[in-house]
């Protein structure tokens, strides 16, 4: 499979019609040979019911057909009387161009964690929409990682809004099939995100994912997820880090003790080894410090 056609294929879960994850018979057959070999192989087409309409070739107008069926001695046909132009009398048509593939998202999910190397097992969060892949670490980073199609879609807020397992992420990263959603999309949610589209490969060497991209992004945890209330300084100090690499630990703390001492995010008013940080206050915080800095580094 050469990656245009794996990029084809992602890409249609991005489109807005009804159907977007069937692939008509013309689609499939403008693969290369090899690739739809492989597409089968690896489980990510599936064939299904065949369709009941087909495209009609024989004019300009290229409108959808439902054809008569007629047991004929040489097997079943199809028969249309083209209604687009009057010229052109009836034909048939070979039963061979109403089979159609369904896009498994399901296998896709469960391809893209073996790659990865998720730990925990492929996980329906909601149908065919969101799977929780697993968590992968990087040193002493964590992602909880979700394989998420048709996020540019109207109902994408919805669907986003009923994956309880992504809600409650302590570290959600979330890999889109294609098209990413604006920032504004995720509201309370800040997962790491990518589009599989453009970190997967395919070559000799097999289906692969680099997932660099979802530790190169700070998550903040989901509204839902379970998370201490209070932070420490030390803490507080270690996830600066993460979103500032150039601070070390002594002057994230110190950077964060100022900020309590000035009242930019909530503490219990305590001071010294007693200070603690509200966790959500403190997030809140942190990722406007984040912005700031890459705002300068853009300069």
């Amino acid at each position: 499979m050469d990656n245009k056609t794996l990029h084809h294929i992602l890409g249609r879960w991005d489109l807005p019609q009804e159907g977007r994850d069937v692939i008509c018979f013309d689609d499939f057959h403008s693969y290369p040979a090899g690739t739809k070999k492989e597409l089968i192989s690896l489980g990510l087409i599936q064939e299904v019911e065949p369709a009941t309409t087909v495209e009609c070739f024989e004019c300009e107008q290229g409108c959808f057909i439902e054809p008569v069926w007629h047991d004929l001695s040489t097997g079943r046909k199809a028969y249309y009387a083209c209604q687009g132009n009057d010229e052109i009398s009836g034909f048939f048509i070979e039963p061979e161009r109403f089979r159609q593939w369904r896009f498994a998202m399901e296998q896709l999910a469960k391809l893209v964690a073996e790659s990865i190397g998720a730990q925990g097992g492929v996980t329906v969060d909601v149908p065919d929409r969101v799977f929780f892949l697993g968590r992968i670490n990087r040193g002493t980073d964590m992602r909880e990682v979700f394989l998420a199609g048709g996020l540019t879609h109207n109902d994408a807020a919805d669907v986003v809004g009923r994956a309880s397992r992504l809600q409650a992420a302590v570290a959600p990263a979330v890999i889109s099939t294609c098209q990413l959603p604006p920032s504004e999309f995720w509201q309370g949610l800040r997962p790491s995100v990518v589009s599989l589209a453009e970190i997967a490969t395919v070559g000799e060497d097999g289906f692969k994912v680099d997932v660099t991209p979802l530790f190169c992004q700070e998550p903040v945890p989901g509204l839902q997820a379970n998370v201490p209330e209070w932070l420490t300084v030390t803490e507080a100090a270690g996830l600066l880090i993460k979103d500032i690499p150039g601070l070390d630990i002594e002057n994230a703390k110190a950077r964060v003790s100022a900020a309590a001492t000035r009242k930019a995010f909530r503490t219990n008013g305590q001071k010294g080894p007693k200070r603690r940080i509200q966790n959500d206050s403190f997030n809140s915080w942190r990722l406007k410090q984040r912005d700031r800095d890459l705002d300068k580094e853009d300069w």
